[in-house]
């Protein structure tokens, strides 16, 4: 697996927005600790190939870096389409899974389920996963 940032020539300065980001924000903890952890990491798991889908490398001109990638019309289009978003600073591919909690409508927990997405995205003013 690689680390993708962490490595390349610019991460100080991605370092210093993504940080300032969280800030702003006023990230939790726990939020920044998962954020961290992504970064430092890199891929929570190994890409792989089934049911069609093709693993390749893709380098990111934004981030300065090679990332992993395992389906040329989901992952692939949504990264060129990141590469291409001004508002984008850095995005990650495969972060660690989170607990998703399935609630009715009064609030109740019915269900959690472990879901790994597919990219984590920080952008100028939100961090999001997808």
């Amino acid at each position: 697996m690689t680390r993708p940032v962490p490595h390349s020539p610019n991460w100080p300065v991605l370092q210093s927005q993504i940080e300032g980001i969280a800030f702003h924000l006023r990230l939790s903890d726990p939020a920044r600790q998962y954020l961290q952890k992504c970064i430092n990491d890199g891929p929570s798991r190994e890409v792989m190939g089934r049911l069609g889908n093709a693993v390749f490398d893709f380098h990111s001109h934004k981030m300065g870096t090679r990332l992993k990638l395992e389906s040329r019309r989901g992952e692939h289009v949504h990264a060129i389409l990141l590469e291409q978003d001004p508002s984008v600073i850095a995005y990650f591919a495969q972060p660690p899974s989170v607990i998703l909690e399935i609630k009715d409508e009064s609030g109740a927990t019915k269900n959690t389920v472990n879901y790994t997405p597919d990219m984590l995205i920080v952008r100028e003013n939100e961090i999001v996963i997808a």
